[in-house]
C-alpha cells in the first residue's frame, strides 16, 4: 500500500522538504545570528511553526548551540507558562549543552519544588518566582558555553491571557542580547500589535518584524508533481488546478494535494475532474470547522466574507445588493474586525482577501451568485 506523501495536519519534521521558504529561513537565521530580536508574523496555518522548528534545528546543529522552541498556544496561567518552559527545556536537543540545560533545570526543581496543579492558595510557592529562574536558563547556558542561544516563543500573543507575564518576560530578555536571540511568533494581528506596537506594553518597540507571505503556486504545483511521480502517479493538470485554488496558502495546498492523491488511482493521472473531486472531499471534511467559524462571526462580518469570497469589495456599490450590507460604514467596520482577527488579509499592493481559500470556496458553494 502506498502512503499518501502529503502532510497537512502537523508541522513538517526537519528532514522533510520545505517548499518556498528558503529566503525566510535565511533571513531569520541572519537576524538571529546578529542578535536581533524578531517578530515572526503569519496567518494561521502558514507554516510558522515549521519554519521556527527548522531554524531551531539548524541552529542547534551548528557548533552545538542551544535552541529552544516554546509553545504558548492557549496558555492561561502563570503555572502553565512555567510548565511550557520546563517542557521546552526538557525537549531541547541532547548533547553537551542539552545536558547542561538539564542540570540547571534540575537545580531549580530541587530548590523551588515542582509546579503542582491545584496547589492550595496558602502554599508559599509562587510560579512567578519559578518563571524568573526559568527565563534565565538559556542565557546561563550561553554564558557558560560561549555560544549564542536561540529561543523561539511560538503563539506568543496568547500570553496576554496571563496578566503581567509580558512584563515579566521583558524584564529578563532585555538583558540577554549579548547571549540569546529571541524569536516571538504569532498569528493574531490585533493581539501582536497590542504586545509590540502599543506604547503602554512592556515589549513596545523591541523587535524587528518579519512576515511569512503566501508561496508561489507554480513552485507548489511543481512540488506536488514531483511527489506524485515519486509515488508512481501523475499529478497532471490536477496539480495546477489545486495550486491555483489554494492561492499560495501552504497548509491548504497540502490538504488539497492529499485529497488529489487520494482520488488518483495507482499509476493514474490527476485531471480537472480529479481536482474537483479533491476540492469537494476537502470541503466536506472541513464543513464542521467552517460552520463553527461562520457562527462565531457577527452578521455583517458574514456579509463581508461572502462578498470577498466572490471577489467583490464590501465597499463597492454592488455589495449591499448582493449580500445585504446596510451601509459603507458598517461594511468598513466589519472588514476592520476581520483584518484584526486574521480572517482577512491585505495582499501586497492588492485588495483585502479571505485568508483561507478553502473557506472562500465553501462560502461560494453555500452562497452562490444569483
Amino acid at each position: 500500500m502506498i502512503t499518501n506523501p502529503f502532510v497537512f495536519e502537523t508541522p513538517l519534521e526537519p528532514d522533510e522538504p520545505l517548499v518556498g521558504r528558503g529566503q525566510d529561513l535565511a533571513r531569520l537565521r541572519e537576524l538571529a545570528d546578529s542578535g536581533t530580536y524578531t517578530l515572526l508574523e503569519a496567518p494561521r496555518r502558514f507554516g510558522k511553526t515549521t519554519v521556527l522548528k527548522r531554524v531551531a534545528h539548524s541552529w542547534s546543529e551548528q557548533a552545538e548551540r542551544l535552541a529552544v522552541w516554546v509553545d504558548f498556544s492557549r496558555v492561561l496561567t502563570a503555572e502553565e507558562t512555567a510548565r511550557r518552559l520546563e517542557r521546552a527545556y526538557a525537549e531541547a536537543r541532547p548533547g553537551r549543552l542539552g545536558h547542561l540545560l538539564a542540570e540547571l533545570l534540575e537545580t531549580i526543581r530541587v530548590r523551588l519544588g515542582p509546579i503542582e496543579i491545584g496547589r492550595h492558595p496558602s502554599a508559599p510557592a509562587d510560579p512567578r518566582d519559578r518563571l524568573h529562574e526559568l527565563l534565565e536558563l538559556p542565557a546561563d547556558v550561553a554564558r557558560r558555553s560561549g555560544e549564542r542561544a536561540l529561543v523561539c516563543f511560538d503563539e506568543f500573543q496568547d500570553i496576554l491571557a496571563v496578566p503581567g507575564i509580558d512584563g515579566l518576560i521583558r524584564s529578563h530578555v532585555q538583558h540577554h542580547r549579548k547571549h540569546v536571540s529571541y524569536v516571538f511568533a504569532g498569528s493574531e494581528p490585533s493581539m501582536l500589535r497590542e504586545l509590540f506596537s502599543a506604547r503602554a506594553r512592556p515589549l513596545y518597540g523591541q523587535v524587528k518584524p518579519l512576515r511569512l507571505h503566501r508561496l508561489d503556486p507554480r513552485e507548489l504545483a511543481q512540488y506536488i508533481a514531483e511527489r506524485f511521480e515519486a509515488a508512481g502517479r501523475h499529478a497532471g493538470e490536477g496539480a495546477i488546478q489545486i495550486s491555483a485554488l489554494a492561492a499560495g496558502h501552504p497548509q491548504r495546498t497540502m490538504l488539497l494535494a492529499w485529497h488529489l492523491f487520494d482520488h488518483t488511482p495507482s499509476a493514474g493521472t490527476a485531471g480537472r475532474q480529479t481536482a474537483e473531486a479533491a476540492l469537494e472531499s476537502a470541503l466536506t471534511d472541513a464543513t464542521g470547522e467552517f460552520t463553527a467559524a461562520w457562527r462565531a462571526m457577527a452578521e455583517n462580518e458574514r456579509r463581508v466574507s461572502v462578498a470577498l469570497a466572490h471577489d467583490i469589495s464590501p465597499l463597492a456599490r454592488s455589495a449591499p445588493e448582493f449580500v445585504g450590507l446596510a451601509s459603507r460604514s458598517s461594511a468598513q467596520h466589519a472588514l476592520s474586525r476581520l483584518l484584526e482577527t486574521g480572517e482577512v488579509e491585505r495582499t501586497a499592493g492588492g485588495p483585502a482577501i479571505l485568508t483561507d481559500p478553502l473557506f472562500a470556496a465553501w462560502l461560494r458553494r453555500e452562497h452562490p451568485t444569483p
